[in-house]
């Protein structure tokens, strides 16, 4: 992500948190002077901290205090009286006392919308696409070829029944996936297959040596969630991918044909998606893989299931709100009400 992409999203979300409602901020009390100028010091670690690079410590520090400056009491910093520095992981901030709460407040907002994370829960299941429509899985394909559609849970639970007792068909489950809104997620379970893929320069006697590559087939799954404004929909920019190596096919070395060198071409009948969704907040999406279909026959053919059998993807999302998650977990943390 670059710094000024960061910044337009720090600032486009503090801009939106200074315009929520004044009960998130800290009351100022009866006998404080509003006005008054006053030197406090904020910890910021949690908000900038990279224990690999102070340098973007630095400049997310830096893009921090322009965002406060230009959505809190903007215009106003540039006098003798008010000021704001970044210090060791800490703000210090010199400025009114009602400024100091707006100040409190949007860090609160900020670290509040950084505790959010997402949850993915998925399956991969094999089974013809015969079998699937008598069990009642229906996968309209859209304008752009991609078929799915949405389950509800007593949906998912008959799906994944009913495909257990079916010969030549298979479920794998995923593990759950936890992690940051926004931050891509990776989960790969691969075989791998070494093969000759070319050779080095001749060597004083004239004679190369052997070039060795890896194939790599099973299941992987790149995702990236971002929750949406409401909390109640989740983006997914997916590239899910199922592959099968189906042999390693020998072929003449182009780049020196004369030498009659043989290498090797790895065959792999692929199946993936590459594109993005909004699902529900603990919505399940089924999402057909697409692939090469003479390569995905052969593969079938090769597993002895039947030739129409194709790779269902099966995903749901969890959004996970840090302070609802505490307060399940901790209940008797939550302050007492006077």
């Amino acid at each position: 992500m670059t710094s000024c992409f960061r910044h337009t999203v720090i600032l486009l979300l503090a801009t939106t948190l200074i315009g929520c409602s004044s009960s998130a901020k800290k009351p100022i009390a009866a006998a404080e002077d509003p006005k008054q100028i006053t030197t406090a010091a904020y910890d910021i670690r949690d908000l900038v901290a990279n224990p690999l690079d102070s340098k973007v410590n630095e400049a997310l520090a830096a893009e921090l205090m322009k965002t406060i400056q230009q959505t809190i009491d903007a215009g106003n910093w540039n006098n003798q009286n008010t000021s704001i520095q970044y210090l060791s992981g800490q703000l210090i901030v010199k400025t009114t006392n009602q400024n100091h709460h707006q100040v409190v407040s949007l860090l609160g907002k900020l670290r509040e919308a950084s505790g959010i994370q997402v949850a993915l829960e998925s399956h991969v299941i094999t089974v013809s696409k015969s079998r699937l429509k008598a069990i009642g899985v229906i996968l309209p394909p859209e304008p752009d070829g991609i078929a799915g559609t949405f389950l509800d849970a007593d949906q998912v639970d008959h799906l994944l029944r009913a495909v257990r007792v079916v010969p030549d068909s298979s479920i794998f489950t995923i593990p759950r996936i936890t992690g940051p809104n926004g931050q891509p997620n990776t989960w790969r379970v691969l075989q791998q297959q070494a093969y000759v893929s070319g050779y080095s320069e001749p060597n004083p006697d004239g004679k190369r040596k052997e070039q060795i590559s890896t194939a790599q087939s099973g299941i992987e799954l790149e995702m990236t969630p971002t929750v949406s404004a409401d909390r109640k929909y989740v983006t997914l920019a997916m590239h899910p991918r199922v592959s099968q190596l189906l042999g390693l096919t020998p072929a003449v070395w182009e780049k020196a044909p004369g030498e009659k060198l043989k290498v090797q071409k790895p065959n792999l009948a692929v199946q993936e998606v590459n594109t993005i969704v909004s699902v529900p907040d603990r919505g399940t999406l089924a999402l057909l893989l697409k692939g090469d279909q003479e390569q995905i026959k052969k593969s079938n053919q090769q597993m002895g299931v039947p030739l129409d059998t194709a790779a269902l993807l099966l995903l749901r999302p969890t959004i996970i709100l840090q302070h609802e998650s505490e307060q399940q977990q901790f209940p008797l943390l939550e302050p007492k009400p006077k």
